[in-house]
């Protein structure tokens, strides 16, 4: 299957893996204090001609990110979007709810940032 731009499946699958290894890494380094550690997922597409596409994941959890199902779901996100027209670029963003809570809860002595 090829999108409009000549993007096979082959290549979605591979930014799919790239976009997850993106996510797992930075989801590594949140802070999840009281074990707050859910975070929310953004992703835009911008195509061409068409503009683009944007996807929202709200209250994810890091295993999330292994699922196989999560994965295929993100890939049938790139293929609709791919299939719009010229993928021009990606861009993700992650917030994470445990860095939050830790910026805005007062550092205690059984909760102390290191």
């Amino acid at each position: 299957m090829e999108g409009a731009d000549g993007a096979s499946e082959a290549d979605l699958a591979e930014l799919t893996q790239r976009i997850l290894s993106w996510c797992r890494g930075v989801a590594g380094t949140c802070r999840r204090p009281y074990g707050i550690a859910q975070f929310d997922l953004r992703l835009d597409f911008l195509v061409d001609p068409q503009g683009g596409r944007t996807a929202m994941f709200k209250e994810l959890l890091p295993q999330n990110l292994y699922e196989d199902a999560f994965a295929l779901e993100m890939q049938g996100i790139a293929t609709r979007a791919g299939t719009q027209g010229t993928l021009l670029r990606i861009s993700a963003s992650l917030f994470s709810w445990g860095d939050a809570a830790d910026s805005a809860l007062p550092k205690t002595r059984s909760y102390a940032r290191p």
